[in-house]
C-alpha cells in the first residue's frame, strides 16, 4: 500500500480512510496549506510597509546661462544637477562656498553622476571639496544630497550659498570667468503673495586681495545684522565705468526677517 507524507505535523494518508475521513483529511490539509500561504503574504506585505519609501531626487536643468539658481528641500533630500545648452567641458558643479576662496566646503555631498569627469575628492572620504565637469554633447548630470553642515561643521542656513557651477575655461585655466551661485532658499519655495518684498541689492567694489570673503560690509547691513553672502561678478560701473570685478549681494525682507537671497 502506498503512504504519503506530509509537513507539517499531519499524519500520513495511506489510502484506507473512507470517504467521510477522507475529506475532512483533505480539509484540514487543505486549510494548513492555505492558512501557510495567508501568512506568508501578511508577512510580506509587513515587510513592505516598514521599509522607507525611497523618494527621487529633484530634477535641476543647468543652462549655464543663470545668474544664480536657488534649490529647496529638507536635510537629506536628492538634487540631479543636469546640464544642457551652453555647458560644455569647461563647465564643472563644484561643491564650494567661493572657489576663490581656495574651496571653503559647500553643503552637497556627492552621490552619483552621469558623463561627468569627477575629481578623485568626489568618491573618497572626505567629499569637502569635490568637483565634476559637465560633458560637451551629451547628457550629463550628477546627483548630490543636502547636508545638515558642512565638513567643517558649519551648520546650512537659509539664503546660504551653499555650491556653485562655474567656468573655468576662459579667459585663462584655473580661474573663473563666470560663477553660478548656488543657493539654499529653505525647506520650501515661498507661496505666491500679494504682499511685496523688500529687496536691497548691493554691490561693492572688490576687496584687495581679489576675492569677495574679506568684505567690510558692517556699514551696509541696513539694520539687517547681516553679514557676508558676497557673489564676485563683472559690473560696468567700476574703473570709473570700464568694467571690472564687483562682490555683489541682495537683501531681502519677506516678512519673517532680513536674509541674503542673490536669486531674488
Amino acid at each position: 500500500m502506498t503512504s504519503f507524507l506530509l509537513p507539517g505535523g499531519l499524519a500520513p494518508y495511506d489510502g484506507r480512510l473512507g470517504p467521510p475521513q477522507a475529506n475532512l483529511w483533505c480539509a484540514l490539509t487543505r486549510g494548513r496549506w492555505l492558512g501557510a500561504a495567508l501568512l506568508a503574504v501578511l508577512t510580506a506585505g509587513l515587510v513592505a510597509l516598514s521599509s522607507p519609501m525611497a523618494h527621487a531626487a529633484t530634477s535641476i536643468p543647468v543652462t549655464c546661462t543663470e545668474t544664480s539658481i536657488t534649490i529647496y528641500g529638507t536635510v537629506g533630500d536628492e538634487f540631479e544637477f543636469s546640464g544642457s545648452g551652453s555647458c560644455n567641458s569647461n563647465w564643472e558643479f563644484y561643491n564650494t562656498v567661493d572657489y576663490f576662496r581656495s574651496g571653503v566646503p559647500g553643503w552637497l555631498e556627492y552621490r552619483s553622476d552621469v558623463n561627468m569627469a569627477l575629481s578623485s575628492g568626489a568618491v573618497t572620504a572626505p567629499q569637502d571639496r569635490w568637483y565634476a565637469y559637465f560633458s560637451a554633447g551629451s547628457p550629463s548630470s550628477v546627483t548630490v544630497r543636502l547636508m545638515a553642515t558642512n565638513f567643517v561643521g558649519t551648520p546650512l542656513l537659509e539664503g546660504s550659498t551653499i555650491a556653485e557651477v562655474d567656468n573655468d575655461g576662459v579667459p585663462a585655466p584655473s580661474v573663473p570667468s563666470i560663477i553660478i551661485p548656488i543657493i539654499y532658499g529653505g525647506t520650501s519655495r515661498p507661496a505666491a503673495t500679494s504682499t511685496a518684498w523688500t529687496v536691497i541689492r548691493q554691490s561693492l567694489p572688490l576687496a584687495s586681495d581679489g576675492t569677495c570673503s574679506t568684505v567690510d560690509d558692517r556699514d551696509y547691513a541696513w539694520g539687517s545684522g547681516l553679514t557676508g553672502g558676497w557673489v564676485r561678478s563683472w559690473e560696468p560701473w567700476v574703473s570709473g565705468g570700464t568694467g571690472g570685478w564687483a562682490c555683489n549681494r541682495t537683501l531681502v525682507n519677506k516678512g519673517r526677517g532680513w536674509i541674503v537671497d542673490n536669486a531674488a
